[in-house]
């Protein structure tokens, strides 16, 4: 099932995981493990990643055709195919931070390539939403009994 997939909401939220995801390497390093070794059919997650990118692709298609239906995007690609670039966009940057983290700034560059797509008063907005999302997932955080 998937959330409902709110424009703006979704590229904060997008922005905030793989901000989150830098103080991660051992769960980036999993996923990208698994996520290549799945790719035969017979593989046992084969059909987990396979409904995994299925469904991120369908959300984040949502998301962008929402964005552009309320004039906050605009592209000469689909909705469909913005989302399979940005999912394309993540894993590879993520592989290639794992790589070299001291030159690759996965966060910087995602929200550039967003910038590409959106308008200026959107990604002001998508950088406010990020923030607080991340300062909420900061305040769970602390508030946490040890």
């Amino acid at each position: 099932m998937l959330l409902p997939a709110r424009a703006l909401g979704t590229f904060a939220a997008v922005l905030a995981v793989v901000g989150a995801d830098a103080g991660l390497p051992g769960i980036v390093t999993l996923h990208s493990l698994l996520s290549g070794e799945a790719t035969p059919v017979d593989h046992p997650l084969h059909e987990h990643y396979r409904s995994r990118y299925l469904d991120l692709r369908t959300y984040l298609a949502r998301a962008f055709a929402a964005a552009q239906a309320e004039g906050q995007a605009a592209s000469a690609l689909s909705p469909e195919d913005l989302a399979a670039g940005m999912i394309a966009l993540l894993d590879g940057l993520q592989l290639q931070w794992l790589y070299d983290q001291q030159a690759i700034d996965v966060v910087r560059i995602v929200e550039g390539h967003l910038a590409a797509v959106f308008t200026p008063t959107a990604m002001e907005s998508i950088r406010a939403l990020c923030a607080e999302l991340m300062a909420a997932a900061e305040e769970r955080i602390r508030t946490v009994p040890a």
